[in-house]
């Protein structure tokens, strides 16, 4: 067994073969002869930066990262052991399960970690290669020769392929690999690779290219995110091409936004079929109201989901909640129109604040195809709709959005009370007269919980399964509880709110048969046992509070947020 991060058997392991650069100042002490571990980790501890040169310091950053690289040796180490143990590798269900999710390795020491699953998995994997074909880039790791992504690197592009294929292809780009960065790393690879193995790069690409996918996206700050997409090397350039052609030739015809902001607004058109822009309606500074596309004195037009009721007239506006920013003269000068909702002015959105208005072309557009019907949904507190906070919305699959935002979402949807209580009279407890829930007690589970219960998920509500947390159905085997006579002793669970919970279908599978021990404490409060016996408490649907007596610092220089 190979033990790369512990004891070094390379009698020059001491001495770290990576390019460096020389000059007139050399570390006090030397940081750059002592390989990753304690000792360099009890060094870096004791040297004071502030007594060091500038090129001192550069030394001690290329030290604290060798030392990473280190200690992410080990933890791939420690997790390619513990897949080992027995209690990892339970019968998960009857079904056929592929053969990488068979083991709750990557659950176990992600929910340790407060990591996602794909981390917990990809940690696996490295610690398994490098005990296996890649025990030269595990070693490279542990001596702080390459850092965790260019390990990385190797092991998602060898990993899996025949043993002499990655030894080979190990051999031939590690040498070099201290002085590549990880992109240059990959095409390194991806080269010899077909020079090694040419006669099986046809078959891996075609296998590759069953992998390809769209992820969901990933959250960014301020309201935006990442959606990535895993396509054929060939077709993702053509679509880059393709978007990267129109937008400069817009952007050559004299329109203001950057290169990457209208390749960005090139993709979503194409694929929310946005070809044709509406006008909206405006609303003078001295109250008269211009026609738009949905009718005179409409705030917008409606989507074309056949959701009546949310076009208003200008009548229903108040007063206060139209501003008169224009001058009374200006010719086609326009304040903003406010918008309202099922009789609710939504504090501080206007007709422009509605993102995309010209969801519906008018008469005179013919190239518009019909947008296929999307459901987005936002949880926004009827406070915030109502301007008396600024409370932020929770945008399903996405995450918190700020107020602005969320208001201007509620806007054209299909407004729905989701507080599940005597106010609207839905039935939470359903005892055991039947095992489905009721569609209201579905939704209330859902709005409640928002993601996966299991602690990391964040598997939206949308593609989770309604679970009963104490077993509905009495499972093969099911013991018993302690201290009850006979197999049928064992209370049954209940379809009630305190009894069901959101579960992707993975984390459904351990739940049920992976050695995760689950309870509901209250409703939407959940405790978890892993087959280790760690115990993790979790409530999904709840935000953390901040700390007592915490409130936002607002700076005199420039008043209170955004400044």
């Amino acid at each position: 067994m190979t033990r790369f991060p512990f004891h070094e058997t390379d009698p020059e392991a001491e001495a770290v073969a990576r390019p460096r650069q020389t000059g007139p100042h050399a570390p006090a002490p030397d940081v750059a002869a002592v390989a990753p571990g304690p000792e360099l980790a009890e060094l870096l501890t004791l040297i004071d930066p502030a007594d060091v040169s500038d090129a001192d310091l550069v030394e001690l950053v290329d030290a604290a990262v060798r030392q990473a690289a280190w200690a992410h040796a080990c933890a791939a180490r420690y997790t390619a052991l513990l897949d080992r143990r027995a209690s990892m590798h339970p019968v998960l269900g009857r079904g056929r399960i592929p053969e990488g999710e068979k083991t709750v390795t990557p659950e176990e020491v992600a929910m340790r970690l407060a990591w996602s699953r794909r981390q917990g998995r990809r940690l696996l994997r490295q610690g398994l290669a490098f005990d296996r074909d890649l025990g030269d880039t595990g070693a490279a790791l542990a001596r702080g020769q390459i850092d965790a992504t260019r390990a990385g690197v190797l092991v998602d592009r060898l990993a899996g392929l025949p043993v002499p294929v990655t030894l080979d292809v190990q051999e031939a780009v590690l040498p070099a690999a201290p002085g590549r960065t990880a992109t240059q790393l990959a095409a390194d690879v991806d080269r010899a690779l077909i020079t090694v193995d040419p006669a099986e790069a046809a078959a891996r690409r075609q296998h590759a290219r069953t992998r390809r996918c769209v992820e969901r996206p990933r959250p960014l700050p301020d309201g935006m995110a990442r959606l990535t997409a895993v396509l054929a090397a060939p077709d993702a350039t053509r679509i880059h091409t393709t978007l990267d052609a129109a937008a400069r030739t817009a952007r050559a015809a004299g329109d203001p936004r950057t290169v990457d902001q209208l390749r960005a607004d090139g993709l979503t058109d194409l694929v929310l079929h946005r070809a044709c822009a509406v006008a909206l309606p405006t609303v003078t500074a001295s109250g008269d109201v211009a026609a738009g596309p949905g009718g005179a004195g409409s705030a917008f037009a409606v989507p074309d989901a056949g959701l009546p009721g949310y076009a208003t007239p200008a009548s229903a506006v108040p007063a206060s909640a139209v501003p008169a920013s224009a001058p009374p003269d200006a010719d086609d000068a326009a304040a903003p129109h406010a918008v309202l909702v099922d009789g609710v002015v939504l504090a501080g959105v206007t007709a422009a604040d509605v993102e995309h208005p010209g969801d519906l072309a008018d008469e005179t557009c013919h190239s518009r195809r019909r947008r296929p019907t999307t459901t987005v949904h936002v949880t926004v507190p009827f406070s915030t709709l109502m301007g008396v906070d600024d409370r932020p919305g929770e945008l399903a699959g996405y995450g918190p959005v700020d107020a602005a935002t969320a208001r201007a979402l509620a806007v054209g949807g299909v407004w729905r009370r989701l507080v599940t209580d005597p106010l609207s009279g839905s039935l939470l407890d359903l005892g055991r007269t039947r095992y489905r829930p009721t569609a209201a007690l579905d939704e209330h589970v859902r709005t409640r919980d928002r993601t996966c219960v299991r602690p990391g998920c964040s598997a939206p509500a949308r593609c989770c399964d309604v679970d009963h947390t104490r077993e509905y159905h009495r499972q093969p085997g099911q013991p018993a509880q302690p201290g009850q006579a006979g197999a049928d002793a064992s209370p049954l669970g209940t379809t009630s709110a305190d009894n069901l919970g959101l579960l992707c279908r993975r984390d459904h599978l351990l739940k049920t048969t992976g050695g995760f021990r689950l309870t509901q404490v209250e409703p939407g409060r959940f405790r978890w046992v892993t087959p280790t016996g760690q115990v993790y408490t979790v409530e999904p649907g709840r935000d953390p509070a901040p700390p007592p007596g915490w409130s936002p610092r607002q700076d005199e220089r420039f008043g209170p947020p955004p400044f």
